[in-house]
């Protein structure tokens, strides 16, 4: 049975925390506008202040609808469910406010110095309703990692402005359309100034010069510096189900063309038994004949 309380409890809070994805869950006040639903994936990420105040360290992407729902109505809903262990489901309804990167409150929130390379706002919601429920429905998933491809992006692009300021001897000596096309600025200006409905997106961020607030370069992450736990197969051993690909994370590119290596000597042993096959029913006696043609249908 599902059960509504008016704050988060307190039993509730560690599972909360542990959670590895999320949901954020908003619209726009227009009755045609874009309902949008979109997964949060990066672990410590999401706080909680207390048993009526979270928040979360909103990272850049392609779209900005969450951004803009929350500047037009501030109607917010969280989402957690457990993919692994006993199930359940959580709801967190609220309402929410922006702070974005280069604003006085975003610093309260997040040490510049210490956020996310493509951290561009704060997502703070005041819940006013908690339901959960038991969520038997939601299938089991074995976590592997976290992708590495986002922050690889991130660290690159921020790098670019930094360099691009750092150069011409400080942001004050930049013009707002000098910026390289793709740094992080650029990029931010081109798909998160708006919303699919047209609803303003970023207003501050894509403004703020990296290095009045970042004082130092990134350092790039490698493929060495992985996030990820990569499944290592024993050699000589027959792997489970769900082995290989799909268990690597993009950016173990190795482990992934060890894997594909593997794969493709199988390959071979079979062709091999194919031609051993087709060469036995086609030029030895009858018996030898009937041998090669079951071992050839076995085969196809």
């Amino acid at each position: 049975m599902p059960e509504f309380f008016e704050s988060i409890p307190d039993h509730l809070i560690p599972w909360l925390l542990d959670q590895h994805v999320f949901w954020v869950a908003s619209a726009p006040l227009s009755q045609d506008g874009h309902v949008n639903l979109s997964p949060k994936g990066l672990k410590g990420s999401f706080r909680v202040v207390n048993s009526n105040e979270v928040w979360y360290e909103d990272l850049m992407g392609s779209g900005i609808e969450t951004v803009s729902h929350v500047r037009e109505n501030g109607r917010i809903t969280l989402l957690f469910c457990a993919l692994s262990g006993p199930p359940r489901i959580a709801r967190l309804f609220g309402k929410a406010i922006v702070h974005e990167f280069g604003t006085p409150e975003y610093n309260t929130f997040i040490d510049p110095a210490t956020r996310q390379p493509s951290s561009r706002s704060v997502i703070f919601v005041r819940v006013w309703k908690v339901g959960t429920s038991c969520g038997w429905g939601v299938p089991l998933f074995e976590f592997k990692g976290q992708r590495t491809t986002h922050p690889r992006w991130a660290v690159q692009t921020q790098n670019r402005d930094f360099d691009f300021e750092t150069k011409k001897g400080g942001p004050l000596e930049v013009k707002e359309d000098e910026y390289p096309e793709k740094g992080i600025r650029f990029y931010q200006a081109l798909v998160n100034q708006k919303s699919l409905d047209g609803l303003p997106g970023l207003l501050v961020a894509f403004k703020t010069p990296l290095t009045s607030l970042v004082k130092e370069r990134l350092q790039p992450i490698t493929q060495q510096s992985t996030l990820s736990k990569v499944r290592k197969e024993k050699k000589g051993e027959e792997c489970e189900s769900g082995c290989g690909p799909a268990g690597t994370e993009d950016a173990d590119m190795s482990a992934m063309a060890n894997y594909y290596l593997r794969k493709a000597e199988d390959m071979r042993y079979i062709l091999l038994a194919f031609i051993f096959g087709l060469v036995v029913a086609t030029y030895l006696p009858p018996t030898a004949k009937m041998i090669g043609s079951d071992l050839i249908r076995m085969l196809t």
